[in-house]
């Protein structure tokens, strides 16, 4: 099983270049006997019970009353590797992770959550798994605004960007630029899209893979080009420690038996596999 990046620090960037993903699940709980500590640490016996926001495309948004996307079927396919069920609870993301931390939720699948300097060395009251994928922080435009720039670079002083907040990608967006921009947060990124267009915000950040789904699915919008700081993603867990191994083992068995890669090629046709864009 791989090191726990929950035991983790950013002492070192070799740290992360050394990590290491070492799968020991089978895909059918055969490793994981019933009436074992973990499932008596679940908020509900028998359930995965998954905090999720539906509003963050592609990866959980609301299909009239049912939640979908990439993280809703990943949750999915762990959940159902375990024999439990799985049961997602939708709520501003805001709120998310305080309920993770607050026992609510034993997971939150509702995008990646990236692997940020804090993350690695704050006491959140709940623990990052080790990566399912990694991304980069972009920004999107309207198409049509001649004034706004073409690269993430040329950034102009005093822009106002759009972001979720909570999120990892406002903090990444404002430690690089600084005090040259202004960030205008909102709930969730279709209401931050809604900011942009509505002409509150110049821009509007997120996740590398999510911008280009809206761009994709919005001819108004366009992608920059560039990212900043690509870094690993994966879902947070409780601070339940037998729990918390099952499902980091069971969920890097779905990285290397490939199900992860198949899901982001379904979802996003491409892949962003850890490492995979040092190779």
């Amino acid at each position: 099983m791989s090191v726990s990046l929950r035991k983790m620090t950013l002492t070192t960037a070799a740290v992360m270049a050394t990590f290491s993903l070492v799968s020991c699940g089978n895909g059918d709980n055969g490793d994981f006997a019933e009436g074992e500590e973990w499932q008596e640490e679940l908020v509900t016996p028998g359930v995965l019970t998954i905090g999720t926001s539906g509003n963050y495309a592609p990866y959980t948004m609301m299909d009239g009353d049912e939640v979908v996307g990439y993280s809703i079927d990943q949750a999915t396919a762990l959940a159902e590797r375990l024999d439990l069920e799985p049961h997602f609870e939708t709520l501003e993301w805001s709120g998310i992770l305080a309920g993770l931390a607050g026992g609510q939720y034993d997971v939150t699948f509702s995008g990646e959550l990236l692997h940020t300097a804090e993350r690695l060395e704050d006491d959140l009251g709940w623990w990052l798994a080790d990566p399912t994928m990694e991304d980069g922080t972009g920004l999107i435009k309207l198409a049509d605004n001649d004034e706004a720039v073409d690269h993430i670079d040329d950034i102009p002083e005093g822009a106002t960007i759009a972001g979720v907040q909570g999120g990892a990608q406002p903090q990444i967006i404002d430690n690089h630029f600084g005090d040259h921009i202004e960030m205008d947060l909102y709930p969730g990124l279709v209401e931050a899209m809604e900011g942009l267009r509505a002409g509150r915000a110049d821009y509007a950040t997120g996740g590398r893979l999510v911008l280009a789904y809206f761009a994709q699915e919005n001819d108004d919008l366009e992608v920059l080009e560039g990212a900043i700081e690509i870094l690993p993603g994966s879902f947070g867990v409780a601070e339940q420690e037998a729990l918390f191994d099952v499902l980091n083992e069971e969920s890097q068995a779905m990285v290397e038996d490939g199900i992860i890669e198949e899901l982001q090629l379904e979802w996003f046709g491409e892949t962003s596999m850890p490492g995979e864009s040092a190779e």
